[in-house]
């Protein structure tokens, strides 16, 4: 009788344990069935931002346990003075606090919360990530614009893309996001290029880069891509011809230019090496597909290796920006020598005291910094996430992309 129940007890201990196990085993898999899912919603460029490795993915790509602190407090510093309708007042915090600076402020801060992993569904900041896409919406104007310039314009048809890539989809954003895209193609000048208005003969390399940005972030998430690419193929064919980038001989200087007027022969109006048009352009060819190899590329790479700045004060917060996207694209001994020093000064500068715990100063009066310290801070922190903010582009010939392109 004993040995029967004692035998009674095994087999319902190894009853519960197999039922447990199959229990924990359903629950894996359903887990697991969630998380892709939740993977192949998000659009393939940003995955790293979501991997369950990314701390991994930090610390083989260049980056360290104090970048990613110092991300972590910067989206505290903006999470805690975001305004309660979800924008950035850049007025109050040394910015000119102008419509166009707030909105710009507002659509790159929205970009390091998205950056960072989180969307309005997933993350710890996707109550911050909901109100940004909410007053990013309810103050687009009806002809898909935000601003009477391109500036802010092209920073915000790039934030609601990437939310869109990030399964954000709460306020039906395609339809924004192809108003502002249409906006910013009636607005591209015959030449390729963009002003701050549009269609003018002016072409402006910062304001082209933001331009360019939103676009291709908008056809990526597929939102107007067909026409799209064809906009990008006018404005790769305008960099193969205008001053500076169209040089890529044995002998090219990597230079760019900043504003240029159509049908210009002055080489004066060439960006300099280790400028920030010449750092915007490096970013811009690297998304139509241009050569890492190519000499015009080397020669970029090598002028803002150059000119590293040696301390906080030196650095063009802009310039900063673009060249980490295009110099993390270039990967190996170009990205080391870039990206060691520049983020030891960056993490150095984060302030730590009191009400700016988090944040960075502004530097100089020129157009991002006029956005205050939540422009800087939102743009230092974009840098900083750039180790997994997107994955490397595929290489291609310029053949292959001119097919790409035209598709």
């Amino acid at each position: 009788m004993k040995i029967l129940s004692v035998l009674l007890l095994i087999l319902f201990l190894i009853t519960t344990n197999l039922y447990s196990q199959e229990l924990k085993d359903k629950k894996a898999e359903e887990l697991a069935k969630k998380e892709k899912e939740k993977k192949e919603k998000i659009f393939s460029y940003f995955r790293n931002r979501i991997s369950a490795d990314r701390m991994n993915i930090v610390l083989t790509s260049g980056g360290s346990e104090k970048t990613e602190l110092a991300v972590e407090m910067a989206l505290e510093w903006l999470a805690k003075n975001q305004e309660k309708d979800g924008h950035w007042d850049s007025g109050k915090f040394e910015g000119s606090g102008t419509p166009e600076t707030d909105l710009a402020a507002t659509g790159s801060a929205l970009l390091t919360f998205l950056g960072a992993g989180n969307s309005e569904k997933e993350g710890k900041w996707k109550e911050n990530v909901k109100l940004a896409i909410k007053w990013l919406c309810i103050n687009q104007r009806a002809n898909g614009s935000w601003d009477a310039r391109n500036y802010a314009n092209g920073i915000c048809t790039l934030a609601l893309a990437e939310a869109i890539g990030m399964d954000c989809d709460g306020n039906n954003l395609k339809n924004y996001v192809f108003k502002g895209v249409y906006y910013l193609l009636n607005n591209q000048n015959k030449s390729g290029g963009f002003d701050y208005t549009g269609p003018s003969i002016r072409d402006d390399m910062s304001i082209s880069g933001w331009c360019i940005l939103g676009l291709k972030s908008a056809m990526n998430v597929k939102v107007s891509d067909k026409i799209i690419n064809r906009s990008l193929q006018k404005f790769k064919d305008f960099l193969l011809t205008a001053e500076g980038t169209k040089d890529d001989t044995p002998t090219s200087k990597g230079f760019a230019w900043y504003s240029l007027p159509i049908g210009s022969k002055d080489e004066n109006l060439s960006g300099a090496a280790g400028g920030g048009c010449q750092a915007i352009a490096m970013a811009l060819c690297q998304l139509l597909g241009w050569q890492k190899t190519s000499p015009w590329m080397q020669a970029a790479v090598d002028g803002q290796i150059l000119k590293i700045p040696l301390k906080y004060v030196d650095v063009d917060v802009n310039r900063v920006y673009f060249a980490y996207m295009a110099l993390f694209q270039m990967g190996g001994k170009q990205w080391k020598a870039w990206n060691d020093p520049i983020s030891k000064i960056l993490v150095e500068a984060q302030r730590v005291d009191d009400d700016f715990k988090g944040s960075w100063d502004k530097i100089g009066e020129n157009k991002i910094n006029k956005g205050g310290r939540v422009m800087c801070t939102a743009l230092i922190c974009l840098c900083l996430e750039t180790y997994y903010r997107y994955t490397v582009l595929r290489t291609y010939s310029l053949k292959e992309e001119n097919s790409d392109l035209k598709k």
